[in-house]
């Protein structure tokens, strides 16, 4: 059995030191891949955060318990949650969030997955957190947030707190996003 040269045990290491490199590389690639949020998302998060400071968890939330609000025929699950503002009645609400969009927006929350957030895509006062749940940062009230359900020009866009989880609807009006609903689907009073 031959013995192997130091120059060999090198050229091994360098060879196995550029596997392990590519393998993480490569996972890291495959968890993000073709995983974005879109620039129209993004102007949805702009809109709905642009007048105030605020703190969002820098990978987006997934949770599937907002569908039921768009699975009643009447609405009702939204309209009996209303917040402020409302720009809108009910009528035009259903008018918006009519059967076919509604379908396409339980999709999409079904289908929804985490996403990493880009800081540089966001408005200047919306500081990403790498955690939402630790006391520092409970006291910063940092917000979780979904990514945003566009389809044609509605959209749909979450944000979790510590005390509130609220709903917004907004629709795209002459090139903005404009809030045109929002409801809390939870609410701790102090």
């Amino acid at each position: 059995m031959k013995d192997i040269t130091k120059q060999e045990q090198k050229a091994l290491s360098v060879i196995s030191l550029i596997i392990v490199l590519f393998s993480t590389a490569n996972c890291y690639t495959q968890k993000y891949d073709n995983d974005f949020i879109s620039k129209e998302e993004y102007n949805v998060i702009n809109s709905v955060l642009t007048n105030v400071n605020a703190y969002i968890y820098g990978i987006t939330d997934f949770d599937k318990d907002i569908a039921i609000f768009f699975e009643d025929e009447s609405l009702a699950q939204i309209t009996r949650k209303v917040g402020i503002p409302v720009t809108i009645s009910d009528n035009e609400l259903r008018n918006i969030l009519n059967k076919k969009i509604r379908k396409k927006i339980i999709s999409k929350i079904y289908l929804s997955k985490p996403l990493e957030l880009n800081s540089r895509k966001l408005n200047k006062n919306i500081n990403l957190t790498d955690s939402y749940d630790k006391p520092k940062n409970l006291s910063n009230n940092v917000k979780r947030i979904i990514e945003p359900i566009i389809i044609d020009d509605v959209a749909i866009f979450r944000m979790i707190g510590y005390l509130e989880s609220s709903v917004h609807i907004l629709k795209k009006e002459e090139g903005k996003w404009l809030i045109k609903y929002t409801f809390n689907d939870w609410l701790i009073l102090e």
